[in-house]
């Protein structure tokens, strides 16, 4: 009992701990002190206290000091945790600063919808819900007193669609939550069409700062990249951020 209540008590002083840290690099923010902001708020990413609202705090501070590479870094961190519409609308602000951006393809208006249906919730949720529907499509068979026949092979008919389509849904969530990415954090990047620092490599296209590219696959320092228009390439490691 007594080991018990120490791990209660410690377990409390460090959710204080990080919600002062928390509220001090909130404070430093809103009196314009936006260094120390990000000081302290990557303390807390260093102590694995993550959040969407914490990206999304840190990088509106990246913001304010014209650090546009971080700041994109930032919002898409915490557009992978969570789908906010500030966050989305801050992103935007940040993305039509950068020189030579890139625009992605446009998307058709199926593809709008289903990008709105996966975004509406996050992976975890979707998931739940799918389990929950299986659930009760498996149960609409398997309950004994459920007399009226042709009615429970509607209901298991509709619940069996239902479950289909929301395996399908929690698919592509989940695909795009472990999608590799990156964002470049080099100034006019030449993108290669081989891994080589060879003369005769050729130089396919540039790439600015703040760009946010899919890693499609690695070869010792070099890696494989996909831009939203379709091109690809390959860039050095270094050169970019990865957001997973």
């Amino acid at each position: 009992m007594k080991k018990y209540l120490i791990s209660i008590l410690l377990l409390s002083t460090n959710l204080f701990a990080n919600e002062s840290l928390f509220k001090k690099a909130n404070n430093e923010y809103e009196k314009g002190n936006y260094e120390i902001a990000i000081q302290t708020y990557e303390q807390l990413i260093n102590l694995d206290k993550i959040s969407s609202e914490l990206y999304y705090n840190l990088g509106n501070s990246y913001y304010k000091i014209e650090n546009l590479a971080d700041a994109i870094w930032c919002y898409e961190k915490s557009l992978k945790i969570k789908n906010d519409k500030k966050t989305v609308e801050n992103l935007n602000i940040v993305k039509s600063k950068i020189k030579n951006r890139i625009n992605p393809l446009p998307d058709t208006f199926y593809q709008k919808w289903g990008k709105k249906i996966i975004n509406f919730f996050e992976v975890k949720t979707w998931q739940i819900i799918t389990i929950l529907f299986i659930w009760m499509t498996v149960s609409s068979i398997l309950i004994s007193n459920f007399k009226i026949i042709e009615l429970r092979k509607y209901v298991f008919y509709i619940l069996a669609c239902v479950s289909i389509l929301l395996v399908f849904i929690s698919y592509q969530s989940y695909n795009n939550f472990i999608k590799k990415e990156a964002i470049i954090f080099s100034s006019s990047l030449p993108v290669n069409s081989e891994p080589t620092d060879n003369i005769k490599n050729k130089k396919l296209f540039n790439l600015s700062l703040g760009t946010k590219v899919e890693v499609v696959k690695t070869n010792n320092d070099w890696i494989y990249i996909k831009l939203n228009d379709g091109r690809k390439g390959w860039i050095r490691e270094n050169d970019v951020k990865r957001l997973n």
